[in-house]
């Protein structure tokens, strides 16, 4: 069967491993496994081979390769929002080791929705993808279940897992992260620290407010409940969430931020700004993620950095050892190490 394209209103027939074969002069079952390596093919003759796919412009046919070899040669991964500069970062990992081993990524965005994340991995499951790299959604741990009852494997989760599912998981170490913000600010004079976290449907959410809570505990302060917010993950959370802590009354109100959504700080920072009050004179300021506009904002911004292109690749990694059977029976958990870059948005020797 001929196939051909038409472009511009002239037709081109699409090459095969027939014409390749006859251009060299050779049966198609060679080229074959000239190109695949299913069997031994002389230097020379593969030489031959290659130079032929070159000047003819062979395109592998996927389709009827995945049919013999119950392959795709694909994978897919679902996230929550690409246009972030965060998740952008992790997609450019997994889209890296990925196209390093010859694999193709089909990327999926739920906007934080569960249901699109279902038509994602439902998707994905219909096109035959060999494995799946997913954000979830919430703790939507049914949805999951579900995909995987029907057949939707090998899975790696990213950034955050739904309880219940125990599966290889990579993600920062957004405790110790927090921690360390909140450690800062205290050794740094502030006391009254409030925080402006991601919602807590997420394992990250709650991960970030545990290392704020941790960081007072150690030093015997109670927490004030007045001083927390659990926000969503956009800008206008991070705007709401300063707009509520600022409105506090003056021996009540945070002399210190610490916010853990960079889409949020940006929302904190534009509440902060319409009240005119100056960061840090007036309020300190500590964000999450380093972003590559955060050393020239006005002041450069203290951040929890996070390794978001290392997350996507260790990902990766561990869903392509999943698809070659290479890992062991036990999920693997890891854990990345985050970092205090230290900048001008909250006072290094003391509360002015």
């Amino acid at each position: 069967m001929v196939c051909a394209v038409e472009v511009l209103g002239k037709k081109y027939k699409r090459v095969t491993q027939q014409d390749i074969a006859d251009r060299v002069g050779v049966s198609r079952a060679t080229v074959s496994a000239a190109i695949s390596g299913a069997r031994y093919v002389s230097p020379e003759l593969k030489q031959k081979v290659l130079q032929a796919i070159e000047e003819l412009h062979y395109v592998p046919d996927i389709v009827a390769r995945s049919m013999k070899t119950n392959q795709t040669m694909t994978i897919g991964l679902v996230l929550p929002n690409i246009l972030s500069p965060i998740w952008a970062t992790v997609a450019r990992g997994v889209e890296d080791v990925a196209r390093r081993e010859g694999l193709s990524t089909i990327i999926c965005d739920t906007d934080e929705q569960a249901e699109r994340m279902r038509e994602a991995l439902r998707s994905l499951q219909q096109k035959r993808v060999d494995g799946v790299i997913v954000a979830p959604c919430g703790n939507r741990g049914d949805l999951i279940a579900e995909s995987l009852s029907q057949g939707l494997a090998p899975m790696v989760f990213v950034d955050r897992g739904p309880d219940g599912i125990d599966l290889d998981t990579v993600w920062s170490d957004n405790e110790g992260g927090a921690y360390q913000a909140v450690q800062h600010l205290w050794e740094a004079g502030y006391r009254r620290i409030g925080i402006i976290t991601v919602s807590l449907d997420i394992t990250s959410g709650r991960d970030r407010l545990r290392g704020y809570r941790r960081a007072l505990a150690e030093r015997e302060t109670a927490v004030d409940e007045d001083l927390v917010v659990v926000g969503g993950r956009g800008l206008e959370d991070g705007y709401r969430g300063a707009c509520r802590l600022l409105g506090l009354a003056p021996h009540k109100r945070p002399e210190a931020l610490f916010v853990s959504s960079h889409l949020m700080t940006v929302g904190a920072l534009a509440a902060i700004r319409e009240r005119h009050l100056r960061v840090p004179e007036d309020i300190a300021l500590i964000g999450f993620d380093d972003l590559p506009w955060t050393p020239f904002m006005d002041p450069p911004l203290t951040v929890v950095s996070q390794p978001a292109y290392d997350i996507g690749a260790k990902a990766a990694e561990l869903l392509l050892a999943r698809m070659a059977g290479q890992a062991g029976r036990e999920a693997q958990h890891v854990v990345l190490p985050t970092r205090l870059v230290h900048r001008q948005s909250c006072c290094a020797t003391g509360v002015p």
